[in-house]
């Protein structure tokens, strides 16, 4: 692990009993715990983006994962369960959607026990019905699993997969869940934020009070895919929305939308 700030290397200390061994993950091959100090053992790949996602949401705190107390909190693409697990001591229930095979299995893994804790194997999008996933088995940062095999394409090698998965919408998983109210929703789809919250309707929209979640580029000569677009179409439903643009990647980065 490369660290930013040397600030980053004392929160992991304060927060594993392991902090040489987790940051050295990166380099290393198979699988390694991080060992909480609450008394938690989180399964991390080593090699994998597994490490980088960690740092993100426990160390620099990217996501600006403010304490609750929250009611409900949706992670819509759980990963392998860095926010679920942050989250879920100031939420009541917390709900997670993943529909990647490969982080399914550690994803239930690390979030086995946490009785406030639902996940569900599946993808949320536009429309329901069942969608082909493009799986990238290497893990390594760069490479993702995605709905949009064609985005994908120039990253694919041959160890690479697509598997069928259940897919629904915002409007069907609010009422599948009976959320009246969602304090936080947080989202990583690679590239499907832009379906999800447009054929979300308002009122489903305004049940949520703030979204936190990244933003991706695919297919660039659709309008509605571009993130002005996006933040407006947001803003338009009652959210004051900020965003944190990579300083590397053209429409990608981070977004923060809060209630107004």
């Amino acid at each position: 692990m490369k660290f930013t700030e040397i600030g980053e290397y004392a929160r992991l200390g304060l927060l594993v009993e392991n902090p040489v061994e987790v940051s050295r993950a990166k380099r290393s091959e198979g699988e390694l715990y991080a060992r909480f100090r609450n008394g938690r053992r989180f399964l991390l790949r080593g090699g994998h983006s597994d490490l980088h996602t960690f740092r993100r949401v426990f160390l620099s705190d990217e996501y600006r994962l403010r304490k609750g107390p929250w009611d409900t909190v949706l992670d819509l693409g759980g990963n392998i369960g860095c926010v679920a697990l942050r989250v879920a001591r100031h939420a009541r229930r917390v709900i997670v959607y993943e529909p990647d095979p490969l982080n399914l299995a550690l994803l239930e893994r690390n979030l086995s026990g946490l009785d406030n804790v639902e996940v569900v194997r599946g993808a949320v999008a536009g429309e329901r019905g069942q969608r082909k996933l493009h799986v990238a088995a290497s893990g390594r940062w760069g490479a993702r699993s995605t709905l949009f095999h064609d985005v994908q394409a120039q990253r694919v090698n041959a160890a690479d997969t697509e598997v069928e998965v259940a897919v629904t919408t915002l409007d069907a998983l609010f009422e599948k869940h009976a959320i009246g109210r969602c304090d936080l929703l947080k989202i990583d789809v690679e590239g499907a934020e832009y379906e999800i919250f447009g054929a979300a309707s308002r009122d489903t929209l305004a049940r949520i009070e703030r979204i936190v979640g990244e933003y991706h580029d695919v297919y660039p000569d659709d309008p509605r895919t571009r993130i002005a677009a996006f933040q407006s179409s947001l803003e338009q439903v009652g959210f004051r929305v900020e965003t944190a643009p990579s300083r590397k990647f053209v429409n990608q980065g981070l977004f923060f939308a809060q209630r107004a």
